[in-house]
């Protein structure tokens, strides 16, 4: 998805989840509310609290929230917020990345993904009942295994998830294509991940930012 149209998607909704809530935004959100899950809106939240941060060094923008946030309605309004929240992610990757990963489970139809660098892995589409295995070279099921084997999850916001008890680290291909890889994660924090209901609150509350990452494949 290009920054544009996460703009596009994203301008109406900040409003409404700084002012009201997630139930105020779902029902201005319309068909988008409906395909969004649980984990989605609440990471929808976290995200218009950053903006409304972001927002503090940048005037035009905190104004421009002010204004959408006064009149969430007005169609002049909201353009001028647009405008300044398509400058912000263009000037903030990791930002932009956020977003895109959680509103890749709510849009309909095929999407692509591409992935770069070493030993990178891009998803697209379904991929349940897959076994996904980074490595550098192609290899059939008698190789010896190179890489982390990951696990499809039911998740808007990840898409699989693999772990190497050994070495305490921890893969994660987000709905993006991004792939991050977490260091010094115990097996029981792995486990715990596996079984929460929304797996990517648990990322958000136990795993990003409290284990160092990097990013690409383990």
């Amino acid at each position: 998805m290009d920054i544009a149209r996460m703009a596009q998607t994203l301008a109406p909704l900040v409003p409404y989840l700084l002012k009201g809530g997630v139930e105020l935004a779902k029902s201005a959100a319309g068909e988008l509310g409906k395909n969004l899950g649980t984990d989605a809106w609440d990471g929808l939240k976290a995200l218009a609290d950053k903006i409304r941060q972001k927002a503090e060094d940048r005037p035009a923008l905190k104004e421009a929230l002010a204004d959408a946030q006064a009149t969430p309605q007005d169609e002049e309004v909201l353009a001028a917020f647009r405008w300044q929240l398509k400058k912000l992610l263009a000037d903030d990757p990791e930002l932009a990345a956020e977003v895109a990963c959680l509103l890749a489970g709510a849009m309909p139809g095929r999407r692509t993904v591409i992935a770069s660098g070493e030993r990178s892995v891009a998803v697209g589409g379904d991929v349940s009942g897959s076994t996904i295995i980074t490595g550098d070279q192609p290899r059939t099921k008698a190789d010896k295994p190179r890489g982390i084997v990951l696990q499809p999850v039911e998740s808007s916001m990840i898409h699989a998830v693999g772990y190497d008890p050994e070495r305490r680290l921890l893969e994660v291909v987000f709905n993006s294509g991004r792939v991050y890889c977490y260091e010094d994660v115990p097996p029981e924090v792995y486990e715990a991940l596996m079984a929460a209901e929304s797996k990517g609150r648990f990322m958000r509350a136990d795993i990003i930012d409290v284990y160092p990452y990097r990013r690409g494949p383990c």
